[in-house]
């Protein structure tokens, strides 16, 4: 399916088809879609990305979905690049806790194989921007 062909598909009840053929770059494609029209959206970028080996640059901030959906993550943390490579390389305890100030959980979806993260709780800064002492251990 050519990015025309689909631009050409979409209807005035179907705005998100339209959204996502035009651009190469992405900027939250699925934010404020329900989960069926997100998973639509993600598996025709996949099939584009596949098909016409397209190269798509996106923004999302739900880790899950960007590990799922993407061959590489970028991580960035106060505009910088913090971590970048495969979902594996990226979506680490430490990335997580440094970049998105957050502990939890990582595991691998049954499904996809890909890593999944559960957040558990937000982690402390001790005001200059660093880790505070013992910030993150689980209550």
């Amino acid at each position: 399916m050519s990015p025309a062909l689909i631009e050409s598909t979409s209807t005035r009840s179907s705005p998100r088809v339209t959204h996502i053929c035009t651009p190469r770059s992405l900027d939250e494609p699925t934010t404020f879609l329900d989960i069926s029209h997100q998973l639509e959206v993600m598996e025709l970028l996949q099939q584009l990305n596949a098909e016409n080996d397209l190269s798509i640059v996106m923004v999302l901030h739900d880790l899950n979905q960007a590990a799922r959906f993407s061959h590489r993550m970028v991580a960035l943390r106060d505009g910088a690049i913090y971590a970048s490579g495969a979902p594996d390389a990226v979506m680490t305890g430490e990335v997580l806790r440094e970049v998105f100030r957050v502990e939890g959980v990582i595991a691998r979806d049954p499904h996809t194989g890909t890593p999944v993260f559960t957040p558990l709780q937000s982690v402390r800064t001790n005001g200059s921007g660093h880790l505070a002492e013992g910030a993150g251990e689980p209550r």
